[in-house]
């Protein structure tokens, strides 16, 4: 096990549009789970994930289950957020209420990488986009200025949200992966099978897919 860089970001998955992203990888023993659009980087750390590095075969499944809000609340609120929850060999390991959620489904992936180094939009591509973005926002919200209030929703700072999110999330500046965590690379292991589901899973269909890894394994070893 001395063969690849314990500390180095081994990346696990990443999926990106022109404007928001996904991305997991572990660094020394711990999954970092990121979520990203043009305004932040939201992050968690799972500490203590030993088990997933010890050269065995093993199951991991990260789910994010998108929170409804009342309608009144998300009148106010323009940041999403979700339950995500983690898995590992089809025993839970991890909640957290309250993290930061983007839909794909209105802005397809057109980067992705599974197992090797992150790849993402140029930083001058996401930032055109995130303009045009602002400006789409600032006209089609012009006739309520001032109704309730003189500021308007894209003036919420990064401090702000950190009171919509969980405890254990974090919020960087955009971009900014790459000088917080090191250049990413490959997982440096192998991948029996991958699912990528739009459904999501309850406990039960988790522990369903890790005994069918199980015995994948055993007929391919």
């Amino acid at each position: 096990m001395n063969s690849y860089p314990y500390d180095a970001r081994r990346q696990i998955y990443s999926f990106y549009s022109d404007s928001i992203g996904l991305e997991s990888f572990i660094r020394n023993s711990s999954i970092f789970i990121l979520i990203t659009d043009h305004r932040e980087i939201v992050y968690t750390e799972i500490k203590e994930c030993d088990d997933l590095i010890d050269g065995y075969w093993h199951s991991l499944t990260i789910v994010h289950t998108a929170q409804r809000s009342s309608l009144f609340v998300s009148a106010f609120q323009t940041t999403l957020t979700c339950h995500l929850t983690i898995y590992i060999d089809g025993l839970l390991r991890k909640e957290i209420k309250n993290v930061k959620y983007v839909s794909m489904i209105n802005d397809p992936i057109t980067l992705a990488s599974i197992g090797s180094s992150s790849q993402r939009p140029k930083s001058s591509e996401l930032k055109q986009k995130s303009e045009s973005l602002s400006t789409t926002i600032g006209k089609s919200i012009q006739p309520f200025k001032g109704l309730f209030s003189s500021r308007s929703k894209s003036s919420i700072s990064r401090k702000e949200n950190q009171g919509l999110f969980s405890q254990n999330i974090m919020i960087i500046e955009p971009n900014s992966q790459d000088t917080i965590f090191g250049q990413s690379t490959c997982l440096y292991g192998q991948l029996a099978s991958v699912w990528i589901l739009a459904e999501t899973l309850d406990e039960l269909q988790v522990k369903h897919l890790y005994e069918m890894g199980k015995i994948f394994q055993r007929i391919t070893d």
